[in-house]
């Protein structure tokens, strides 16, 4: 997984650079869980994924905003991490992923192996989709 800054980012959103994107941050319960899933649904499906560090000093203000887009465009209320997302050739977002799975409590109890099932689905399908739209 290779680190992505946030021109690198935003050059994805201006078109032509279709990337799957994992946001996170090193100490963040739920990405130490959710970043070993997506490398290894990843690497099975021989894609590429993007890391863009959310508490990077750098990487503030540009990910203050881009959350703001996001909830406007998806009317969310919030948005947390690990987030992953694909963005197409158009630069706009195929899909994306909040968080891990439902009821899961990262500061109080690890995945279980059917949350673990249920997470790569989710990012499979994220992946499947994403590798449509580039093909």
């Amino acid at each position: 997984m290779s680190e992505i800054t946030a021109h690198e980012l935003e050059k994805a959103f201006s078109g032509n650079h279709p990337m799957l994107v994992y946001f996170g941050f090193e100490d963040c319960p739920w990405c130490k869980e959710a970043l070993p899933i997506i490398m290894k649904v990843a690497k099975s499906e021989r894609v590429q994924v993007s890391y863009f560090d959310t508490a990077a000093e750098e990487n503030e203000e540009y990910y203050t905003t881009m959350k703001r887009v996001l909830c406007d465009e998806y009317n969310l209320d919030y948005i947390l991490v690990p987030l992953v997302i694909s963005i197409r050739v158009d630069g706009k977002i195929g899909g994306f992923h909040m968080g891990t799975v439902d009821n899961h409590n990262a500061i109080s109890e690890k995945m279980t192996m059917e949350q673990v099932d249920e997470l790569e689905l989710i990012y499979a399908a994220i992946i499947q989709n994403w590798k449509e739209t580039i093909s």
